[in-house]
This record gives C-alpha cells, sequence and structure tokens, in this order.
C-alpha cells in the first residue's frame, strides 16, 4: 500500500458539527477504497500565505493514509470540489517525505540566533 498525506484548508468560521460531517466523509471515502488511516492531526486556524475567496485565515487539518487505488484520489477530489467549506487541498505520496525523528533536537529561530551571536562578541 502507499502513504499519502493529505492536507485539507477549510473556512475558518466551520463549525464543528460541519467539521465532523467533513472528516467523516473523507474517511469513509478512503475506507470505501480499502485504504487506512495512520493519522490525523487537526492544526485549527493558521493565517493563510495569501487571501483565498477574501479569507485570510483557514482551519488546517491533516491525514496520513494508505490506500492502493488511485481512483481514491479523484474521488477525493471531487469531494473537495462540491464541499463549500473546503478552501484548499493537496494530496501527495508520502514516500519521498524524509521522516522525522523525536531525538533531533529542533533548530534554533533565526532571531535567536543572531542574539547568541552578539552576545558571544
Amino acid at each position: 500500500m502507499r502513504l499519502y498525506e493529505l492536507v485539507v484548508i477549510f473556512h475558518p468560521e466551520i463549525d464543528p458539527e460541519t467539521l465532523a460531517t467533513l472528516s467523516g466523509r473523507i474517511v469513509s471515502t478512503i475506507t470505501d477504497h480499502n485504504g487506512e488511516i495512520v493519522a490525523r492531526q487537526t492544526w485549527g486556524r493558521k493565517r493563510l500565505a495569501y487571501p483565498i475567496k477574501h479569507l485570510n485565515d483557514g482551519y488546517y487539518v491533516l491525514w496520513h493514509f494508505q490506500a492502493d487505488a488511485p481512483a481514491l484520489v479523484r474521488d477525493l477530489e471531487s469531494l473537495f470540489l462540491i464541499s463549500e467549506p473546503v478552501l484548499r487541498y493537496l494530496t501527495v505520496r508520502a514516500e519521498g517525505l524524509p521522516a522525522l525523528s523525536p531525538d533531533r533536537e529542533p533548530e534554533p529561530e533565526p532571531a535567536a540566533v543572531a542574539e547568541t551571536e552578539s552576545q558571544e562578541a
């Protein structure tokens, strides 16, 4: 089975009931194609890089799933096109993505690096 990553940006004012309904439809579409949900993360409301439909914020949700059927991606895209609360979506195969190791230290922010360098001088 192939591993996929799906990110969906919903309308920022989406109510929890509509979000649960759309999430259920996404999960049922995946499972109907003999797929399996590996992980789901809700990133919540975040600022968009540029306005979409005159909106500056979006509600982000990420799914990782495994599936074999290429028709699944087409069916998901059809679902997103007819769902009004969906602003944007992206589905990619995740085999080429680097795995994050839990023991790796996060890289410092650029401002913290500049502050440390100025203190050393």
